[in-house]
């Protein structure tokens, strides 16, 4: 068993304004990635802050995600951004982040469920794959009686991954309230529709 990735959800912003604030990002940064590398992770996922309503201050969260990026290279451990809430809280406004950055070592990790409106869910990953170095594939509302996932297509997200050429991590997670009554089934689920289409 290999621990491939963790996610880091307590950190300074790495989008302050104020210079001594991001030069305390970037020491706690450089802690976590080097936790990361002692588990055998070869990525860490970071927020650049959690408020949706902030606009990010674009070179500060540059400024900080470059020094980062440069100490995990230094490791092995890439810095992932996630529309996951924040400044990157949807796909395009993280891959404008990260191609802004323009960093070896910050990728995005495109996160399926995650998907806010309006757009296409599917046009909106494929923008983001060739960022990707792992992908969120969450799970959310199965079918209490056969199972399949019912609130995306699943294989068609992981076909067109495949297509574009990832070649990363799957990171599966079930991530409703309620839960699926049998959670092992509502994983294999997912399991056979990413392996499915995969090459």
């Amino acid at each position: 068993m290999q621990v491939v990735s963790v996610e880091v959800e307590d950190m300074p912003r790495l989008d302050a304004s104020d210079p001594d604030e991001r030069a305390q990002a970037v020491a706690e940064g450089k802690v976590w990635l080097e936790k990361a590398r002692v588990l055998g992770c070869t990525s860490m996922r970071f927020n650049v802050n959690r408020s949706r309503s902030e606009e990010v201050n674009r070179e500060a969260a540059i400024e900080v995600l470059r020094e980062m990026a440069d100490h995990g290279r230094r490791l092995g451990v890439v810095v992932l951004l996630e529309n996951h809430g924040g400044a990157t809280a949807n796909i395009a406004a993280m891959v404008e982040l990260v191609r802004a950055v323009n960093h070896k070592f910050v990728k995005a990790e495109p996160d399926w469920g995650a998907w806010v409106p309006p757009g296409d869910r599917y046009q909106a990953m494929q923008s983001a794959m060739e960022l990707a170095h792992i992908v969120s594939a969450k799970g959310q509302l199965f079918d209490p009686d056969t199972y399949a996932h019912t609130s995306f297509d699943v294989a068609r997200l992981a076909r067109e991954a495949e297509a574009i050429g990832f070649k990363g991590v799957y990171s599966i997670e079930l991530y409703n309230t309620p839960a699926p009554a049998d959670t092992d089934r509502a994983l294999w689920s997912m399991i056979r529709a990413i392996a499915g289409e995969m090459r």
